[in-house]
């Protein structure tokens, strides 16, 4: 069986981190970061592809830090943990470990409204293949509808508009985008400066439909407005990432829910808990 001093579940930006982290730290020490991609892209850029950057390819976190640095790279798919016996069970065997990190992140989160699943709509996986179907569909794209004003909504819609051609169109239920991060004087003015760009922003909208017949043709307001769209991007948050333990319960660690707030989990509280030699980790950006 193959084994490693460190083992880091995750190969995105809190994976990679973490690994280097813990080589920098520990020199003595083999890492292993595992991954169940060939390519991963920075997630913070990924708004930028469709713009500035032009590329998915151009877009790719590079394994050369990890490798100057000695860290393993493993590219396998985790199917479970066996915690006892500190034991990864992947599509390629077993792989035994001495300490665990788990770095894998979080998932967009959808909308549960009628006709999110059609051919069309793209929550924003961190996924090459994802992201570049979504780069081929916006090509032929005229109509372009952003579902979202924070951060990632924003970002999509200016560099979405820099490829001309398209009317893009931002939904925001809040009064303003970016209202969770900034005071009002401040999204008015952002607001303002998107519009002027071409942007079409429509705040309070409440989205209640998405149409078409298989693939998207228009989303519906619940006032019943009905705005075109070829092409719907879902920016409303995210999720952290199933448990990749499968329902194993170990001991000594924190649990953050959605707030991003954490309390230390113990077994009179009855909450996660991650075992004395693993913990989760989770990246603002991915």
């Amino acid at each position: 069986m193959r084994k490693t001093d460190i083992l880091v579940i995750g190969g995105s930006a809190a994976g990679a981190t973490a690994a280097l982290t813990a080589r920098r730290h520990y020199p003595e020490k083999e890492v292993t970061l595992m991954r169940q991609e060939t390519v991963v892209p920075i997630p913070c850029g990924i708004p930028y592809i469709f713009g500035t950057i032009g590329s998915p390819s151009k877009n790719v976190m590079p394994d050369a830090p990890l490798e100057k640095e000695d860290v393993k790279i493993a590219v396998e798919k985790v199917e479970s943990l066996d915690l006892a016996r500190q034991v990864v069970r992947t599509s390629e065997g077993e792989f035994g470990y001495e300490r665990l990190i788990l770095a894998t992140g979080s998932v967009p989160a959808r909308i549960p409204v009628p006709g999110a699943d059609k051919d069309g709509v793209f929550p924003i996986f961190k996924d090459m293949a994802h992201l570049e179907e979504l780069q081929q569909k916006l090509q032929s794209a005229t109509h372009v509808v952003v579902i979202g004003g924070g951060f990632i909504g924003i970002e999509f819609a200016d560099e979405i508009q820099k490829i001309g051609g398209k009317t893009v169109t931002v939904l925001e239920i809040a009064a303003h985008c970016l209202s969770l991060a900034y005071d009002e004087e401040f999204c008015i003015e952002m607001e303002n400066a998107l519009q002027a760009r071409g942007v079409q922003i429509r705040t309070k909208a409440r989205v209640a439909e998405i149409l078409g017949n298989g693939r998207v043709e228009s989303v519906r307001l619940s006032d019943g407005a009905l705005i075109p769209a070829e092409v719907v991007i879902l920016g409303v948050g995210s999720a952290s990432t199933d448990d990749p333990t499968h329902g194993a319960q170990p001991l000594h660690a924190l649990e953050i829910d959605r707030t991003r707030c954490s309390r230390f989990s113990s077994p009179a509280t009855k909450t996660r808990r991650w075992g004395p030699r693993s913990g989760p980790m989770s990246s603002v950006c991915g």
